[in-house]
């Protein structure tokens, strides 16, 4: 997921990866911290994890999961 623009807020950002405690200025800002918290948790219980990156010109989500195969036959 890539969005050009500013991103998401450093302390939303900080809660998902457990440095600081959930952002109080909004109810908005308290709903995206837990969801992502919630999306985090469950793709670490998936065996993956998910880095949120900051580049000059775009800020983006990048996910590794692992999937499995299912066996032919």
């Amino acid at each position: 997921i890539i969005q050009s623009g500013p991103g998401i807020a450093d302390a939303i950002v900080q809660h998902m990866f457990g440095l600081a405690s959930c952002p109080e200025d909004s109810p908005e800002a308290s709903y995206q911290a837990h969801a992502l918290v919630a999306y985090r948790s469950l793709l670490r219980q998936m065996h993956g994890d998910v880095h949120y990156l900051r580049q000059p010109n775009k800020c983006y989500f990048q996910v590794s999961l692992e999937l499995p195969c299912a066996p032919r036959g």
